[in-house]
């Protein structure tokens, strides 16, 4: 695995895409029911999903109708003439199309998480550590971004897994505010300063 996000370059990597392989931070990770993968896999990988049930669903109907056709054929004591709906071979590829783009449309105007299914407890774990990384990246981006400004961040702004307030150094015009247990994370450090307002991680 990669150290950095591809998406992210001062991110590292937590996981990799099972589909094209490129190296993701936590929060470009998307976790399906057996698998990790990028945005545009995770995209690809709704539309076969919605495809294949959209395929099912046809090939059902047509069997049914068939069945109803047998059935009633045999319940006449005389021969009948019935004229069985023919199925248009088009049909299908032009429904699976239809879906697809709409799929891809719909996400990208109105944008929703995925429904995910962690494997089993490690998983979820896993998710839940993730999850709470990337609020925490939020809130350093947040106080670099009051630090770039000339401003005094609030004590508020803080990592709510810390339970402590940050660690604030002076180097003379320079101000560093780091995170109290960056080792949560697995990191020796996590911090930003005046000079430097985006999120850094030492390992």
């Amino acid at each position: 695995m990669a150290d950095k996000c591809q998406n992210h370059p001062n991110a590292p990597a937590v996981e990799t895409c099972a589909r094209c392989s490129i190296p993701l931070c936590g929060m470009c990770a998307n976790f399906t029911d057996d698998a990790v993968l990028c945005e545009n896999c995770v995209e690809l990988w709704q539309a076969e999903q919605t495809v294949a049930r959209e395929t099912q669903r046809i090939e059902q109907q047509q069997a049914r109708e068939r069945a109803a056709v047998e059935v009633t054929a045999q319940q006449e004591a005389t021969p009948v003439v019935v004229r069985r709906k023919q199925s248009n071979p088009q049909l299908i590829p032009l429904v699976v199309t239809i879906v697809c783009v709409t799929i891809i449309v719909a996400r990208q105007l109105f944008f929703s998480a995925p429904d995910f299914v962690p494997l089993d407890d490690e998983t979820r774990i896993r998710q839940l550590r993730i999850t709470s990384f990337e609020e925490c990246m939020r809130v350093f981006a947040q106080i670099g971004q009051a630090l770039a400004r000339g401003d005094t961040p609030s004590d508020s702004l803080r990592c709510d897994g810390s339970g402590q307030g940050n660690i604030v150094t002076r180097e003379g015009n320079n101000v560093i505010i780091e995170h109290p247990q960056p080792d949560f994370y697995g990191y020796s450090r996590i911090y930003v300063s005046r000079n430097s307002p985006e999120p850094t991680l030492v390992d």
